[in-house]
């Protein structure tokens, strides 16, 4: 009795320091996978002299330079663009230089990527338009409205004094660009605190699960997983889908931040 309950004991010892050792082993490879993923995408994205440090004022007049040359550089296109300015808390859209509609930024996140490249790096990816690549939206591009004809003259007159209305639906709006920025356009929610709150943990938690996977994916393939530095937006949801609507099927996009 006594040889086969210090087998057992000697199993569950057993199995308890492989549990151990496999936690280890997963929180360590996914610390290495987390730090070095976002050099990798900073390696790519930096140029040969961008060891240089510049003080606060020279890294606002250098992003503000990239911002000019990317309008400068948009305004050339023929199609519609996005512009999206967080110091000036606004979204836009325009064509040939010219700003034609726009809404103001409720909020935003921001990776921290993003606020901690350097001055010559930023000047480097921001100071053309990105191309987006892919585009997820939850709204309809063109909605497509039926009218029924009228059996009569009464019939038509009452059609005629009814205001025609769009129903906005709640929108929200992903571009992946071509230099693998994801930029999501949320509308804002009227919503109680409690139902924010409960929907933001939900959103935050789905995002953790999918950057797991990726990284349990690329680990399983020996590799480093495909980083992605995120910008987040809420706007007002009837702007967004107007915006939306009135972009190309893939635009190209103008950051300042």
């Amino acid at each position: 009795m006594i040889p086969f309950l210090t087998q057992i004991n000697l199993k569950s010892e057993f199995l308890k320091n492989t549990l151990k050792v496999l936690l280890i082993s997963a929180f360590v490879i996914t610390a290495i996978q987390l730090f070095v993923a976002p050099h990798k995408i900073n390696s790519k994205w930096k140029v040969d002299n961008d060891n240089f440090r510049y003080n606060r004022e020279q890294n606002l007049l250098i992003k503000q330079l990239a911002y000019f040359r990317a309008i400068e550089t948009a305004s050339k296109y023929d199609s519609i663009y996005l512009i999206i300015s967080i110091p000036d808390s606004l979204v836009s859209i325009g064509i040939n230089g010219v700003k034609f509609y726009g809404t103001k930024i409720q909020s935003y996140q921001m990776d921290k990527f993003l606020t901690g490249i350097n001055s010559t790096t930023v000047l480097n990816q921001f100071q053309k338009p990105l191309k987006s690549k892919e585009t997820f939206s939850s709204i309809v591009k063109e909605p497509i409205k039926v009218k029924i004809a009228p059996k009569n003259a009464e019939e038509a007159a009452r059609m005629m004094t009814l205001p025609d209305s769009v129903i906005f639906e709640h929108a929200e709006l992903t571009y992946l660009t071509e230099n693998g920025i994801v930029l999501t356009l949320k509308a804002r929610e009227d919503k109680s605190w409690f139902v924010n709150k409960w929907s933001n943990s939900i959103s935050q938690l789905s995002d953790i699960l999918v950057k797991a996977l990726n990284i349990t994916l690329a680990t399983g393939q020996f590799k480093i997983y495909d980083y992605q530095p995120e910008i987040q937006l809420t706007l007002d949801n009837i702007a967004l889908t107007s915006i939306y609507r009135a972009l190309p099927k893939e635009p190209i996009i103008v950051i300042s931040y």
